[in-house]
């Protein structure tokens, strides 16, 4: 039997789940032969989704939230929220039941030994909000970043799409583990 470093392990996973999410390879496999798979956390199951946009891929992300949480049209509805709970219910775990970012302060209890996967809640403004997976913090500058994997996730370039956002420290309301 293989002993592996559980750190290094999960680092290959994400890896893995990167180049499937993004199409260099087509089954989460690792190169030592280690086969991923399911259950999927609920990050790994955000990954695997990675660039689906609420134009292009508006069905199948509708068919994903009716199989979850029920009726939601990303178009129509911010969904950030609704994304994390899909991927929660995917990964087995309880589900908040709430389409607004701002309850996930809620959720879990609260963290403050951040690790990849755990519930990152942010400020939009007094009143909004933005909610998604913890991907990586890194400082650039001096300026200490907060990488997070969500849906609804906009650009320059796209509409809402699940993808990883960089948001500077001081907008973090809060991090959750459930």
């Amino acid at each position: 039997m293989k002993t592996v470093n559980y750190r290094l392990a999960r680092g290959l996973r994400v890896l893995a789940f990167s180049a499937m999410a993004i199409g260099m390879v087509s089954s989460p496999a690792l190169a030592d032969g280690i086969k991923i798979s399911p259950p999927y956390d609920a990050y790994e199951n955000a990954a695997l989704l990675m660039y689906k946009g609420e134009q292009r891929d508006r069905a199948e992300l509708k068919a994903l939230f009716r199989s979850t949480i029920g009726e939601l049209d990303p178009v129509v509805t911010p969904w950030c929220a609704g994304f994390v709970d899909a991927m929660l219910i995917r990964s087995g775990k309880r589900p908040l039941g709430s389409l607004w970012a701002l309850d996930f302060l809620k959720y879990g209890e609260r963290v403050t030994q951040p690790r990849r996967g755990d519930i990152v809640v942010l400020s939009r403004g007094p009143v909004y909000g933005h909610v998604g997976f913890l991907h990586t913090i890194i400082n650039v500058d001096g300026q200490t970043l907060v990488g997070v994997l969500g849906g609804n996730t906009e650009g320059r370039d796209h509409p809402g799409r699940v993808d990883i956002a960089y948001f500077p420290l001081s907008m973090v309301l809060g991090i959750r583990r459930g």
